[in-house]
C-alpha cells in the first residue's frame, strides 16, 4: 500500500475528536518512519517516539492500541524485542465489523461525556452550602388573630379582669409591630398559650396603673 493510501485512509476512517491530537500526531509520525526505512514492517523504541513527539512513553502505548483498535495499524512485540509496526496488516488484526462496533460506542461514550461537562458548565454546583441558619424558614403553622378575636379569647379566662383590656391592646400592638414576637424575639406559635400565661402578671399589676384613655377631659372654668 503506497503512502498516499495510507495517508487518505486515516481521512475516511477516524474521528479525530475521539482519537485525539496526540494519536494522530503518531500516526503520522509512523507514516514517516515507513517512508525513512523503506520496509513493510519496521521498529520504532517507545522511547524514542516519546522524545520526538513530546509526549509520555505511557502515552505512546495508548496511542497504538487506539490506532490498533480501529483498524489503522498493526503491531507486534515479540519477546525481549522491540514493537514491530506494520500498516500492511491492518484488515488482518480485526474483524471490520467489530472495529466499527467498538468505534462507535467510544463515540457514544464521549459523546455523553462532552454533555455532563457542558451542563456542569451551565448549571454550575455552588460552592458554599447554607446552613439552617442562613436559610429562613416559613412556619406556616402560625397565625395571627385580629384585635378582636386577640381580646375575645382573654375575656373568655377565668382571671381576666375589666381593667386588664389597655394593657391587652397594648401588648397586642407590641407583638404585631415586632413582626408577632415575644419581648424575647422569639415567634409567637400559640398566641392563645402565650396570653393565658400572660393573664396572671396583668393581674398581679397594680390596679391605679395610668392609661391615656382614662384620663377625663378638662374645660376651662369660664371667667
Amino acid at each position: 500500500m503506497t503512502n498516499e493510501k495510507l495517508f487518505q485512509r486515516i481521512w475516511n476512517h477516524c474521528d479525530f475528536g475521539l482519537l485525539g491530537t496526540s494519536t494522530v500526531s503518531m500516526y503520522f509520525y509512523l507514516l514517516w518512519q515507513l517512508k525513512k526505512n523503506q520496509a513493510k514492517e519496521f521498529s520504532v523504541a517507545d522511547t524514542q517516539i516519546s522524545r520526538d513527539l513530546g509526549i509520555s512513553r505511557n502515552t505512546v502505548r495508548i496511542c497504538r492500541e487506539k490506532l490498533k483498535r480501529v483498524g489503522l495499524l498493526y503491531f507486534e512485540i515479540p519477546k525481549g524485542g522491540s514493537v514491530q509496526y506494520n500498516f500492511e496488516k491492518t484488515n488482518n488484526a480485526k474483524n471490520s465489523e467489530t472495529q466499527k462496533e467498538s468505534f462507535q460506542k467510544e463515540k457514544i461514550i464521549l459523546k455523553k461525556q462532552k454533555a455532563i461537562k457542558s451542563s456542569e458548565k451551565k448549571f454550575p454546583k455552588s460552592e458554599i452550602t447554607p446552613t439552617i441558619a442562613e436559610t429562613p424558614k416559613l412556619d406556616l403553622e402560625i397565625s395571627i388573630p385580629s384585635l378582636d378575636e386577640f381580646l375575645s379569647f382573654a375575656k373568655t379566662l377565668d382571671c381576666y379582669q375589666e381593667n386588664m383590656q389597655n394593657a391587652l391592646e397594648e401588648k397586642y400592638r407590641n407583638w404585631l409591630e415586632n413582626g408577632w414576637k415575644n419581648a424575647l424575639g422569639k415567634p409567637i406559635t400559640n398566641w392563645k398559650l402565650s396570653v393565658k400565661n400572660l393573664i396572671p402578671y396583668l393581674q398581679n399589676a397594680p390596679s391605679n396603673s395610668i392609661s391615656l384613655q382614662k384620663v377625663p377631659n378638662i374645660t376651662r372654668p369660664k371667667e
